[in-house]
């Protein structure tokens, strides 16, 4: 998986040239099924140069260079989810991408980006954290992917120490009910000194991982039994701990088990998210503060005025260029595009005014 930030994404929405190829595909991991990627990669390419051919322009020669790929076998066989290119004459980016796009090739005057940016809104990153006395782990996670992420030695070693037999016992007993975390710290079983080294362990990890916590503001999800998680929360000085976790002990877990578990608590919050900006653009446009005409939207943008630009991840036959995404992003404008049965009916584009 490659790294993609939102500040690369804002540099692509910057080009502007006569062609600008934006091509995503589907693409596979590992097997049989990688053998599809060249063929694929050629009929996109095929219809880029045909889309070329349409608009009057002969196909570049940057195009051609392209299809050389199809026969780079070590490159179809280091793939993630999906593929994103963006190629014009003075460059090429490449991103493999943990989210199956549609496979479409797009030739215009600027980079189509909605697809990439749907998967930044739709497909929301968080962390897996796996604990238990024998183990500390942690993922990052999409919900097509998981990349473990390596651990302070320190940190880990403190937990190890300072979390034994006993106390896991105690958990265990007393995993399931409510106000679990309270036992833990508490209850009757076990004594003051088993009490106060899980305490000194939860906050020495939670102090090794804070800084990583919020440096990416990203979502976590607890795999553990339900006591021990329950009495993480209770210490961790980060709001995003989903307030649901995979209960269980996770040591002999498959990741991506965890991650498939783990994801149907952020895709809750993905969609909560999503309906609650869609109700801040109906209460904008009841006030005059926002619209859903493309044209409208447009001009907002040019103006600086656009605060907040909401579009459906279905291609724009009328805009291929994505010329109104890419002015709201020239003007700090922020853009999410989502699933097209997250609009009200009728409507693709919803724009709330900064005034």
């Amino acid at each position: 998986m490659d790294e993609l930030n939102f500040n690369q994404i804002q540099e692509l929405a910057q080009a502007q040239h006569q062609l600008c190829l934006s091509l995503y595909m589907p693409t596979h991991r590992g097997g049989a099924e990688t053998l599809q990627g060249p063929v694929l990669w050629k009929n996109l390419l095929r219809e880029a140069a045909q889309s070329c051919e349409a608009q009057g322009e002969a196909t570049p020669d940057w195009l051609k260079a392209l299809e050389a790929l199809a026969e780079d076998y070590d490159f179809w066989q280091h793939q993630s989810d999906g593929l994103a290119v963006f190629a014009h004459a003075e460059g090429i980016s490449k991103f493999r991408i943990p989210f199956s796009f549609s496979a479409q090739a797009t030739v215009a005057r600027g980079f189509a980006l909605r697809p990439l940016l749907q998967y930044r809104g739709e497909d929301r990153e968080f962390f897996v954290l796996a604990l238990s006395q024998k183990t500390v782990r942690l993922w990052r996670c999409s919900q097509h992917a998981e990349t473990e992420v390596a651990l302070p030695e320190d940190v880990v070693q403190a937990w190890l120490e300072r979390v034994d037999e006993k106390a896991d016992r105690e958990l265990q007993h007393h995993s399931g009910g409510a106000g679990s975390a309270a036992a833990v710290f508490h209850g009757s079983g076990g004594s003051d000194a088993d009490k106060a080294r899980l305490r000194a362990g939860l906050e020495r990890l939670d102090n090794g991982l804070e800084h990583l916590w919020k440096t990416t503001g990203l979502p976590v999800v607890l795999a553990a039994v339900e006591a021990l998680a329950a009495a993480y929360r209770g210490i961790a000085n980060y709001p995003r701990f989903a307030p649901q976790g995979v209960n269980g002990n996770p040591d002999h877990a498959v990741p991506a088990q965890l991650r498939a578990a783990a994801w149907a608590f952020v895709a809750a919050d993905v969609a909560a998210q999503r309906q609650a900006e869609v109700e801040r653009w109906q209460a904008a446009a009841a006030h005059g503060r926002g619209s859903a005409i493309p044209a409208e939207l447009q001009d907002a943008a040019q103006q600086g005025r656009l605060d907040t630009l909401l579009l459906s991840g279905a291609p724009d036959s009328q805009d291929p260029s994505d010329t109104l995404l890419r002015a709201a992003l020239a003007t700090g404008a922020r853009v999410l595009v989502y699933d097209a049965t997250a609009f009200p009916a009728g409507h693709s584009a919803l724009g709330v005014y900064r005034y």
